[in-house]
């Protein structure tokens, strides 16, 4: 059971995460205050994408905060780009992807390497899209990149179940999932629960603040949008209180499936 930010989430692989993080994602410009408050106010772990742009202001950040870079969790995602047509362009090699990846290493390292100790936590296929193939060769890359040993964990985002059921070894160490009262998507949670996979949620609003005791006794994690800064502090009073069995029932009695998602990712609409 999470009480504050500080404590922590072992995963399969015997790495332990923050129970609590700072997410970036639609975050540009103001990159370099925001993830310099969120490290102040005691976040460990800060989520980004290669997409949002926003890697090199983290890593600056972090070599700003103080804090040693071996107690701050960075995670990034590989993304296929977004095309309308995807048989027009030509699937990235293997190597490719992997080049981009050591490439976000000196971004969040602030110019360190892989070569001259750089690493990443945790790297996700930041989504199941386009088809199979560009899923199977992205995943290929993160697993050499995890194999290499300068991604310490390797994970998925807006996966269903047929989707982690297509992927080859090693299984993944998280799978971050659209989670709200709203859209609960319980049998993705129940599959990845049932095979040691972590569920890491996104956190948009205040109502999903005060659910955080139903999240973590559903065995999930979140992530604070940038987008709620100003009630960080609120999430450090947050852990003091227990929903009681009635209240759990009604958070579950919330549930409107896919009628409930805020994103514009549907698993269920994506290729096997």
């Amino acid at each position: 059971m999470i009480h504050s930010v500080s404590d922590t989430i072992t995963l399969h692989t015997g790495n332990s995460v923050p129970g609590y993080g700072f997410g970036t994602g639609g975050l540009r410009d103001d990159t370099l205050h925001a993830v310099r408050d969120a490290l102040a106010d005691g976040y460990r772990s800060i989520d980004s994408g290669q997409r949002y742009g926003n890697e090199r202001d983290i890593g600056l950040a972090v070599a700003q905060s103080g804090i040693s870079r071996k107690d701050i969790t960075l995670s990034t995602k590989w993304c296929a780009p977004f095309q309308v047509d995807y048989g027009a362009l030509e699937i990235p090699s293997v190597q490719e992807i992997v080049e981009t990846l050591k490439e976000s290493v000196v971004r969040l390292n602030n110019g360190r390497g892989v070569d001259h100790g750089g690493y990443i936590d945790l790297v996700l296929l930041h989504h199941a899209g386009p088809n199979r193939e560009w899923r199977e060769r992205g995943w290929k890359a993160l697993s050499e990149a995890w194999e290499a040993g300068w991604v310490r964990d390797i994970g998925v985002s807006n996966f269903g179940i047929k989707q982690l059921e297509s992927l080859s070894a090693p299984k993944p160490a998280i799978c971050q999932l659209e989670l709200n009262p709203w859209i609960q998507q319980k049998e993705v949670v129940k599959y990845c629960q049932e095979r040691g996979i972590v569920v890491q949620i996104g956190t948009t609003s205040l109502v999903d603040i005060y659910c955080l005791d139903g999240v973590y006794r559903k065995g999930s994690f979140p992530f604070l949008d940038h987008r709620r800064r100003k009630e960080y502090r609120l999430i450090k009073i947050s852990f003091d209180f227990e929903l009681t069995n009635e209240e759990m029932m009604a958070l579950d009695g919330l549930d409107q499936g896919a009628q409930g998602r805020q994103t514009l990712v549907d698993s269920d609409n994506l290729p096997e």
